[in-house]
């Protein structure tokens, strides 16, 4: 698989970067048998050197790779309102899906039985959290049904903001349990680097390219305390994210429609 433009090696239900030559060699040694062709017949071989540094720094155009923008590790609904539950490649959408449903069936025509437990689920996981008003609730259902909806909406989706008034009381663990539910595990949490409140564009789209590479699908900023005003995050929002990966001619891309996008704060 080659997600968001990275050359990545998958490991059961992770997807790792291969972010350097030696990786690439190894992964290539794991994932095929080589062979050399000699006078008395094909004999075992070791991987051409020329191989991993061709395709970490200068993959081939013709390279016959799947072209993913995104691994989806729970069911969704594609653009056509289909629900996708089902390991695999979807052309569609470019997605691969690993979906981490833990037993649960996922129905095609789902009864109103179906609906009411599913809405029950959902209620239990946030039942313990201290919202301010009954709206409040509905925006956290929000964040919680839109990375399996996203791909129906076609246009940009806003930045979920879950703030309070003081620390303490619980809006990481919100954004934990929602990305628990979307994508199997916890997101990572990112900090807002800036300097007396003004962003380094420069670094911040570093960082951007650097989720790109990584497969990640959330993206968490963390104990924001001042003024959020970044061009390149609301671009990465609207359009999605590209640069090139330091050290070859690869670029990495990520669709803004496989991202989840989150920030708290006081």
């Amino acid at each position: 698989l080659e997600p968001m433009g990275a050359i990545v090696e998958r490991r059961d239900d992770r997807l790792i970067p291969l972010t350097t030559v030696d990786a690439v060699r190894n992964a290539t040694i794991r994932s095929a048998t080589w062979w050399r062709e000699t006078k008395s017949g094909m004999t075992p071989a070791s991987v051409p050197e020329y191989v991993p540094k061709m395709l970490r720094v200068d993959p081939p155009k013709d390279l016959p790779v799947i072209g993913t923008l995104a691994i989806a590790r729970s069911p969704y609904f594609s653009a056509s309102g289909e629900i996708v539950a089902d390991q695999g490649y979807r052309a569609e959408e470019q997605c691969y899906c690993l979906p981490n449903v833990n037993g649960f069936v996922v129905n095609d025509n789902p009864t109103k039985a179906d609906v009411d437990n599913a809405k029950a689920l959902l209620d239990e996981a946030v039942c313990d959290f201290p919202f301010s008003e009954e709206c409040d609730k509905t925006h956290a259902m929000a964040l919680f049904v839109a990375p399996h909806v996203r791909r129906m909406i076609d246009g940009p989706s806003p930045l979920h903001l879950v703030e309070s008034a003081r620390p303490g009381t619980g809006k990481g663990k919100l954004v934990r349990v929602a990305s628990i539910i979307a994508r199997g595990k916890a997101c990572a949490a990112h900090t807002w680097h800036h300097n007396r409140g003004k962003v380094d564009e420069s670094e911040l789209k570093k960082e951007l390219v650097s989720v790109a590479m990584s497969g990640e699908d959330w993206y968490w900023i963390d104990n924001v305390r001042v003024k959020v005003d970044s061009g390149a995050l609301a671009a990465a929002i609207i359009e999605g994210v590209s640069g090139r990966i330091l050290g070859g001619n690869a670029v990495a891309a990520l669709d803004a429609k496989s991202m989840t996008w989150v920030m708290a704060g006081n």
